[in-house]
């Protein structure tokens, strides 16, 4: 994710003794002001009420309702005759704003809003939603904590609170003061690199390493205190700072390896230097490869550095580095920036536990700032992210956290913010699913949709239309399609057909395609029965294909030279266990036409335009239906709207990937049949404006957006995009 840096190379042994200046990180608050003014607590802070954030709420919607605006002159017998065309009726007019309520009987809800707002006299349409108050914590100083609501926290918590499966924050810092109410049954032991014993206590005089856990992970919805962003993780304090906020490269590089080797899950460096480390860098490669995601602030100005500087080891690859935002969202001064930056965080005037003993009757401060305040909220995102899904690698959890962002300044990527400020609910909208190559896009795709399978459909990646025709046939067994290369499987592939359990195989395309080599690969895997659907060309494999799937009256038609048609129709195909054939541009191949004959094909649906299929194919055809746009995203947009309208299409996981390059796509109307959604097409670098249409029409009933590929195939701005149309 990090932008190119040079890196540059110190003396062995003149690193092991670099001084990590923990005041570039520090709250520059606490530099220009007495320790006193730093721990006052504004009056009566016990005596302020918890209220619920009313403008933050996760909704659903009365299934037979819409709320109907008509536009400006629009007579009361228009009204009544469309209301009377569309089957809904008058429950009330909400005056002053002129909106009606109306009550529906037979129609899909979605459909139905889709055909007000298409409608001439309609300003607009929408469901009737049902709002919620947010999992808002009890903690009494909450309400002075403007950071969470900042980033969605408690629509968040709705979804995850960290207490799923417990993740373990390392807190490499000054020490934490573990005495404080606030981590009352949530240290795991720890160790002091600094006095080399296993008591890492904060000595720091304004409490560095207790704030910082307390960001990250304060003992929450107790009645009493502020609350931490994951509730549910346990905190290893690891002392690498001493008392002044200063340690050596050595401190930092024994604690590094101690949290990767006692079991954390995400490490916090809220600590820097402008002088790289390569045996740090190292050190952090190795809690890499050990699966801890790394966190590091990206650093402060301050007076001996008053200009932006590459701080380490935020820099590092694999290290999330993160800036600091204000409470309106705005860079503040004396936060870093540059290149290396990832994400930005609130890091101003955060309210924060520090030690009993520094006021022992309110042990906590209300104007903590500085990127060390940033960098625990990250942290403590990717815990709620791996209490959810434990199973992600660091660079998935980096890639959820980089995808769910707000855009700040610039848009998209910039020095200031990097990708975003983070967003905690965002993160939860959609999930990407991807792998290093085509082939294990696939088996991630089947893991994710599959605990078990009896059977697989097994198509070459390397050519299209023999898996686009085979959703049909997955969709009929409910089964993934996998990928392989002609000559030789994946291991990975071979695999996942274990895992599954699958004992039947259908192999698509005939030996040109998939060798007896990978037949006999396959086999060797517990598949007791292979079947090969074949012709001596595309048309008569899709056939072959739609000849298994059985009859049901209708077939999707698809042009068998380019793919994308097909592709969007694919979840329609396999959710309605509808066979797609393949035609040529002007005429029906002869193994289509006898498909469709054999199959008493009455009913048609063209996808695609006439410079695809042209009218004199379309005679050809039994009881044509022509689904097309000008481009292939509105073509995906008409095809999602008839499913729609025609088979009750879900919203609820809607699928999306990439319509210029379709291998990672290519799994990916099996995976969206399972749950009855749509699977929509984008551009690689931006939504098109259709799809963004049809997608925000229906977000209201979305819960999660699914995205195939990775960010070669869809960038991070449209995942970004996404999120911000569901959330």
């Amino acid at each position: 994710m990090k932008k190119n840096l040079l890196k540059v190379t110190l003396q062995k042994l003149f690193i092991s003794f670099v001084a990590l200046i923990l005041t570039f990180c520090l709250p520059v608050q606490v530099l220009a002001t007495p320790q006193a003014e730093f721990f006052t607590t504004p009056p009566a802070i016990r005596d302020i009420e918890l209220r619920a954030e009313e403008n933050n709420f996760s909704t659903c919607f009365v299934s037979n309702e819409l709320l109907v605006k008509f536009k400006a002159g629009t007579g009361q017998k228009e009204i009544d005759q469309l209301n009377e065309k569309f089957g809904a009726k008058i429950v009330e007019k909400i005056p002053s704003i002129e909106v009606y309520r109306l009550k529906i009987t037979n129609n899909a809800l979605p459909a139905l809003i889709e055909k007000y707002n298409e409608n001439p006299i309609v300003e607009f349409a929408e469901p009737n939603s049902i709002h919620k108050k947010c999992v808002v914590p009890n903690d009494p100083l909450y309400s002075n904590q403007w950071a969470l609501p900042k980033i969605q926290a408690e629509s968040a918590w709705d979804v995850e609170t960290g207490s799923t499966t417990p993740m373990t924050i390392a807190i490499l810092d000054t020490g934490i003061d573990a005495s404080h109410p606030e981590f009352s049954g949530k240290i795991v032991a720890g160790y002091d690199f600094v006095n080399n014993d296993s008591y890492p206590s904060d000595d720091n005089a304004v409490s560095h390493g207790t704030a910082v856990a307390s960001i990250a992970a304060a003992l929450t919805n107790n009645g009493a205190g502020i609350a931490g962003l994951s509730w549910g993780a346990k905190i290893m304090p690891v002392k690498v700072l001493d008392s002044n906020g200063e340690g050596n490269s050595t401190n930092v590089i024994g604690g590094i390896m101690y949290a990767a080797n006692k079991g954390a899950n995400v490490i916090n460096l809220s600590l820097g230097s402008p002088t790289p480390s390569s045996s740090i860098e190292q050190a952090i490669n190795y809690a890499r490869d050990k699966g801890c995601v790394i966190v590091a602030a990206a650093g402060n100005y301050l007076e001996n550095k008053p200009f932006p500087y590459t701080c380490y080891p935020a820099a590092y690859d694999g290290v999330i580095a993160v800036s600091a935002t204000n409470e309106s969202d705005g860079h503040p001064d004396w936060s870093n920036s540059g290149p290396f930056v990832d994400v930005s965080a609130p890091g101003s005037n955060i309210f924060v536990a520090t030690m009993v003993v520094s006021n022992p009757s309110m042990p906590y401060s209300s104007s903590y700032y500085g990127t060390s305040a940033a960098a625990p909220y990250v942290s403590a995102l990717a815990a709620l992210i791996l209490s959810k899904y434990p199973t992600l690698t660091p660079a998935e959890v980096e890639n959820m956290i980089i995808q769910g962002v707000d855009d700040l300044g610039s848009s998209g990527y910039d020095n200031y913010f990097g990708y975003g400020r983070i967003n905690a609910l965002k993160v939860f909208k959609v999930e990407r699913i991807y792998g290093s190559m085509r082939y294990l896009t696939a088996v991630n795709i089947s893991k994710k949709g599959w605990a078990t399978s009896p059977t697989v459909v097994i198509a070459t990646g390397e050519s299209f239309p023999d898996a686009l025709a085979g959703a049909a046939l997955a969709g009929k067994y409910n089964c993934p399609i996998l990928l392989t290369p002609k000559t030789s499987a994946p291991t990975e592939v071979l695999n996942e057909i274990s895992r599954l359990g699958a004992t039947t195989a259908y192999i698509l395309g005939g030996a040109g395609a998939i060798s007896d080599t990978v037949v006999s690969q396959l086999k060797s895997r517990g598949l007791s029965v292979t079947i090969r659907l074949s012709g001596s060309d595309r048309y008569e494999t899709a056939s072959a294909i739609a000849k298994e799937v059985g009859a049901s009256g209708t077939a999707i038609i698809a042009t068998g030279e380019n793919f994308p048609d097909a592709l969007a129709a694919s979840s329609m195909a396999a959710s309605q266990n509808i066979p797609i054939l393949l035609v040529s541009k002007n005429s029906i191949p002869e193994a289509t036409n006898q498909a469709l004959l054999d199959l008493g094909i009455t009913q048609t649906i063209i996808v695609g335009g006439f410079a695809v299929i042209s009218s004199e194919a379309e005679a050809n055809l039994p009881g044509p239906t022509r689904l097309s746009g000008a481009d292939r995203y509105k073509t995906a947009a008409e095809i999602v709207k008839y499913a729609q309208a025609n088979y009750g299409l879900s919203w609820t996981k809607p699928v999306i990937a990439t319509g210029e390059n379709f291998p990672d796509a290519l799994g990916g109307g099996a995976f969206a049949c399972k749950s009855g959604s749509p699977l929509l097409i984008t551009s690689s670098g931006s939504l098109p404006e259709t799809i963004n249409s049809i997608l925000s029409t229906n977000a209201y009933s979305s819960e999660k957006v699914y995205v195939l590929g990775g960010t070669g195939a869809v960038s991070n701005t449209v995942v970004t995009q996404i999120a911000s149309i569901i959330q």
